[in-house]
């Protein structure tokens, strides 16, 4: 209708009046477990520099749900202590727990061990330094850019067939996480999520998952049949 207006074929526009008809919300893609389960395999089979830090950068996301940006400013600092946590800085400069899991700690161990041994790694902030880590360009966190490179490569050379991204780590940490019976509210707090409905989304998943759910939680799913 707008389009005749433009060309002067009718004089007004009817349709200003009527509200638009919504877009359904796409599904953020995931990987499955198996998948994600081939990815890790392949990256634990290259002990480099790139391949230790590229595996330490895969647990953080899979098993953290950091975002990208989240990740590649992560002060070093944070891990010198080994502990179980850390604190993040996410959308709207807002702080939250991340919990991290016993493969992410690990993973992130070697790399640190790999990153001493580095000259141009050792003196950055950061823990996964960008730069190349030549130690001449100043101290400045890897490019989101860079990483994305190296996992869409990781993920081609372990046989998958979909192009991955870092974001797609993050939903399929959240999807598996929901699927295995994580709860929306605790879930949302993982994320970082400042409203509850962006976490929904996940919640729109197989029917197969939902009748799983509730053959495994509800309280009269396991009551022993009766003879007739």
């Amino acid at each position: 209708m707008a389009f005749l207006v433009e060309e002067n074929l009718r004089p007004d526009d009817p349709s200003t009046h009527l509200d638009a008809p919504k877009t359904a919300a796409s599904l953020p893609k995931s990987l499955s477990e198996d998948d994600m389960s081939r990815l890790l395999n392949h990256a634990a089979g290259d002990d480099s520099v790139t391949g230790v830090m590229l595996m330490s950068m895969l647990e953080m996301l899979y098993g953290t749900g950091l975002r990208i940006s989240e990740l590649v400013n992560l002060p070093v600092g944070s891990f010198t202590r080994r502990l179980d946590h850390i604190t993040v800085m996410g959308k709207g400069q807002k702080e939250r727990v991340v919990i991290l899991t016993q493969a992410a700690q690990l993973a992130t161990a070697a790399w640190l061990e790999k990153r001493d041994e580095h000259p141009g790694y050792v003196t950055s902030s950061y823990l996964y330094p960008g730069q190349g880590g030549d130690g001449k360009s100043g101290d400045a966190p890897m490019r989101r850019e860079t990483v994305y490179q190296l996992i869409r490569t990781l993920g081609r050379n372990a046989g998958i067939a979909q192009a991955i991204s870092p974001h797609m780590l993050r939903h399929s940490f959240a999807t598996h996480m929901l699927n295995r019976g994580a709860d929306l509210r605790s879930l949302q707090m993982l994320l970082g999520h400042a409203d509850i409905s962006t976490t929904e989304i996940y919640t729109q998943t197989r029917d197969d998952r939902l009748a799983g759910l509730v053959k495994d939680a509800h309280p009269l799913a396991r009551l022993p049949k009766i003879d007739v």
